[in-house]
């Protein structure tokens, strides 16, 4: 497949949510830094019947690449939208239709982006080569039991990039702070990373370590990483809300070991403003 029509596929399937921070989340190993500000329900909105859409601007940091020890700062537009309950689309995830929502229990599919790697983002990448933006086809779960909510997400590369899978399992929870008119979101997530994930963003083959002066790595599969995260949002009125966004995530085992690590804990932190239509 021609890197011109690959491109294509990629802007038709995420459009304008992605593109004020593909230049550098490219450089970063996948949507795990690609923040997700869920806002709170609005009242009813003057859209179409069924039809909702949250516009914004925020900034965050993260580091460079997965496992990079320096961080950047980038400014993002926040778009999410959604048709009743089952079809929705948002900057991290993507396209996600739910085929089963009931009794607390949802399941579906979708589509989304992943933003590979750019070798010229860090020194410590020379020699290592770009690892191009892909598509990834996702299946989704998620099970509510009261304020507790339990979610699995599988994705798969469908335009052999990296030519591997992910599966991630997140519990958390929810709960208002009246006082200050807050709402907190914990959660804690770890993922599962396949042998081709793992080789193409923490490999490194002979040629590589040859043109990089790194040594030759060669992981296997194996949970990638652990994360804790906590999401708090701040409304003012009925349409304008603000969401904070402060994560740590602990990279484990193989991912860990690779010679282009340089730190194992990540931090990324964000906030941005939304306008509920």
């Amino acid at each position: 497949m021609s890197k011109k029509f690959r491109f294509a596929l990629l802007a038709g399937l995420m459009p304008a949510a992605l593109f004020s921070f593909t230049s550098v989340v490219s450089a970063q190993s996948g949507s795990w830094f690609l923040p997700q500000f869920d806002p709170v329900p609005a009242p009813e909105a003057n859209l179409p019947h069924r039809w909702s859409l949250s516009l914004g601007v925020g900034v965050f940091t993260a580091p460079e690449y997965e496992g990079s020890d320096n961080y950047d700062v980038v400014a993002f537009p926040s778009i999410r939208a959604s048709y009743g309950e089952n079809l929705s689309f948002n900057a991290r995830q993507g396209l996600r239709y739910n085929f089963l929502n009931e009794a607390g229990f949802t399941l579906g599919a979708g589509v989304g982006g992943h933003f590979g790697r750019d070798e010229d983002r860090s020194s410590y990448l020379t020699g290592l080569g770009d690892i191009d933006p892909t598509a990834e086809g996702k299946l989704f779960a998620d099970y509510r039991v009261g304020p507790a909510k339990l979610s699995f997400t599988f994705a798969h590369d469908i335009l052999d990039e990296h030519g591997g899978f992910r599966a991630k399992a997140k519990v958390g929870t929810g709960f208002p702070v009246p006082t200050f008119d807050l709402f907190v979101r914990p959660s804690i997530s770890t993922t599962f990373a396949s042998d081709d994930y793992m080789d193409s963003f923490f490999g490194i083959s002979a040629a590589q370590a040859a043109s990089s002066g790194l040594a030759a790595y060669n992981p296997d599969a194996g949970f990638k990483d652990v994360s804790a995260n906590v999401l708090v949002i701040k409304k003012f009125g009925e349409r304008w809300s603000s969401t904070g966004k402060l994560s740590y995530k602990q990279l484990l085992t193989e991912a860990a070991d690779s010679p282009i690590v340089k730190k194992e804990g990540q931090i990324f932190a964000g906030v941005s403003l939304s306008y509920k239509y």
